[in-house]
């Protein structure tokens, strides 16, 4: 792994992060009510806020929170209403401006530079993501992306539902690609979450085939509808990005 620089952009929550950001703690689904600005949540998110501002050393200043995307989905069903609340609160807050790490350092020059050193919460360290269990993964996906590349590169000029089913092919490869599987094979888990890479690449092999034949019959529309509504992240994404 190449040493990454990163400028200007500083972290202060150390160990209190889970201070300043504990969703499953501070959110769940029986609350009801308290959802809104006035009930219990509204009121703690409130409280988040501010604990940032106070922490903040001035209106420049970048607070990083950090999330768990494998909280948010189906390990923690919830999580996604909850982060919507918590950036709705955010772009309310007179005094907090949300952004990215990338937008906030175009926008402002360096203070202080740090070069980042190698680092893998994996078993074994870098050797957990590679080899052993993880290979079948890496196979897998590798024989997708080539597939995938073929169909864009095949189909350029797809229309209707023959794109649909195209860019929801697309979808279900980059969920298969994210997460940190390989490491989780490694270590030698098994559960549900482990497995859950399998359930993307068998959805995009469907929709591969699907894609062969220009025209999408009606049971293939009926499951294309089903795959969009359950896997319908990266609305504005394009297949033809895969192209060689």
């Amino acid at each position: 792994m190449a040493e990454d620089r990163i400028s200007g952009v500083e972290s202060r929550f150390g160990d209190h992060a889970d201070q300043v950001v504990d969703p499953e703690h501070h959110f769940h689904g029986d609350q009801g009510d308290e959802r809104g600005p006035g009930g219990r949540v509204g009121g703690e998110l409130r409280e988040k806020a501010e604990m940032v501002e106070a922490r903040r050393r001035g209106t420049d200043d970048l607070a990083l929170v950090l999330l768990d995307a494998g909280q948010i989905g189906p390990a923690w069903v919830e999580g996604s209403t909850w982060l919507q609340a918590v950036l709705t609160h955010c772009a309310t807050h007179g005094e907090l401006t949300l952004t990215t790490p990338g937008a906030h350092v175009r926008g402002h020059r360096p203070r202080v530079e740090a070069t980042l050193g190698e680092g893998s919460w994996s078993v074994g360290g870098h050797a957990g993501w590679q080899g052993g269990a993880a290979e079948e993964y890496w196979q897998a996906l590798h024989t997708a992306e080539e597939r995938m590349v073929q169909l864009a590169s095949a189909y350029p000029s797809a229309e209707t539902e023959h794109e649909r089913v195209l860019n929801q092919a697309a979808r279900e490869l980059m969920l298969a690609q994210t997460g940190d599987w390989p490491a989780r094979l490694s270590a030698g888990a098994t559960d549900e979450l482990t497995e859950r890479w399998r359930v993307y690449l068998d959805r995009f092999e469907q929709l591969a085939e699907m894609a062969r034949h220009e025209r999408v019959s009606p049971s293939d529309l009926f499951v294309l509808e089903q795959l969009e509504e359950v896997d319908g992240v990266f609305p504005n994404l394009n297949y033809r990005m895969f192209a060689s």
